[in-house]
């Protein structure tokens, strides 16, 4: 009779784990190779003042057609850039959807259509040129004008700053045990800045006796990137103590900002150091800025980009972003969309982020006619 309880009883623990591995539940499924993903603003797609059938209509519809397009990522934002969230939870003021949750109707209904779901955390954007949200609360979090008036930007210098952005992701990653994290903003400024009061004494009491205006700009540099490094790191430990297999991604700006840049975003260190599972860098070259050389900086810059992934000896899936409508200009055609894809597959890119799915609306019936998306890359 024991035997026979202890059976059943197994054999009742087998079925609940088939059932979590097919939610997703006990692990993360591998990145998808290729990756074929899109940023996706819920509040650009998701009604905020609909009603829950009009909400759920408006996310079965874009999945479907991410279904249909051959899409088997999407990177739905969850912390926007003043600051506020796109999820119900306990560390943001502002809620987009006060106390309804459709991004966790997204992430059910994307699993049953085999699509991996990675939320997106703007990290360090925090009202831009002004403080919002949390730096509200904590403005000596914040990065300073060179005036010393605070930034909308929370320094990853200071570490009760850290731990609240860690954070983030700790609630995220338990609330919805998603594939993976995506981290959008994981840089300073781009503009020169002064650090947080505090960040900023402990890097004065740093410096040597005597040490020239040359050699504090480099230490700085150093400084910067060292402080921004822990930020990553810390962000690496949480969402895998959070749930284990749980990927961690970032968007990157490029090879140019790998080192030495004021955004001092050395995103070659952290995948070398193992706090990251992937990367997609900007693909933000366009015609409109760049004239008839566009292509060629394109590839260049991806070809940098593949290089310095090898070289950290433990390279991690790279993909770029395919902006279709950015500040640095935008495509008009689907045929430019093709041109960059078939590009970014000849340098043996990973895959492909398209930013973003509202903006390449417009552009999804041809591309599903010769099937871009699906085939990426293309034979």
């Amino acid at each position: 009779m024991m035997r026979r309880v202890l059976r059943c009883a197994l054999g009742a623990i087998s079925l609940c784990a088939i059932s979590m591995l097919i939610s997703g539940r006990l692990y993360s499924a591998e990145i998808p190779q290729p990756l074929r993903a899109s940023y996706f603003h819920p509040n650009q797609v998701i009604p905020r003042d609909g009603t829950l059938e009009e909400q759920t209509t408006a996310i079965q519809t874009a999945l479907d057609r991410f279904e249909s397009s051959g899409f088997n990522a999407i990177f739905p934002y969850f912390t926007g850039s003043a600051g506020d969230a796109y999820y119900p939870g306990s560390i943001h003021a502002t809620q987009f959807y006060r106390d309804r949750d459709p991004l966790g109707e997204l992430i059910r209904k994307a699993r049953e259509r085999q699509i991996q779901v990675y939320p997106v955390i703007c990290v360090t954007v925090c009202g831009n040129e002004a403080p919002a949200g949390i730096l509200k609360e904590h403005p000596d979090w914040a990065l300073r004008h060179l005036d010393g008036t605070p930034l909308g930007y929370i320094s990853p210098a200071h570490p009760d700053a850290r731990n609240w952005l860690a954070s983030v992701a700790d609630e995220i990653v338990r609330k919805y045990q998603p594939d993976g994290i995506i981290l959008d903003y994981i840089r300073y400024h781009n503009r020169p800045l002064l650090l947080d009061p505090a960040a900023d004494q402990r890097f004065q009491a740093s410096l040597p006796e005597g040490t020239t205006p040359e050699l504090e700009k480099r230490l700085m540099q150093k400084f910067k990137e060292d402080e921004l490094t822990e930020l990553v790191r810390l962000y690496s430990e949480t969402v895998r103590g959070a749930h284990s297999g749980t990927r961690l991604g970032i968007y990157s700006w490029g090879p140019h900002v790998a080192a030495n840049h004021q955004i001092a975003q050395c995103w070659p260190r952290w995948v070398s150091e193992g706090y990251l599972d992937l990367v997609n860098v900007s693909g933000y070259y366009h015609h409109d800025k760049y004239g008839e050389k566009y292509l060629t900086m394109f590839e260049q810059k991806m070809r940098s980009a593949v290089e310095l992934n090898r070289g950290t000896g433990r390279p991690v899936p790279l993909s770029f972003a395919l902006g279709v409508v950015t500040s640095h200009g935008r495509v008009h055609s689907a045929e430019d969309i093709r041109i960059y894809l078939n590009k970014a597959a000849e340098v043996q890119l990973d895959g492909f982020a398209v930013f973003t799915w509202n903006d390449l609306l417009p552009f999804l019936n041809e591309l599903d006619q010769i099937g871009d998306i699906r085939n990426f890359p293309a034979p």
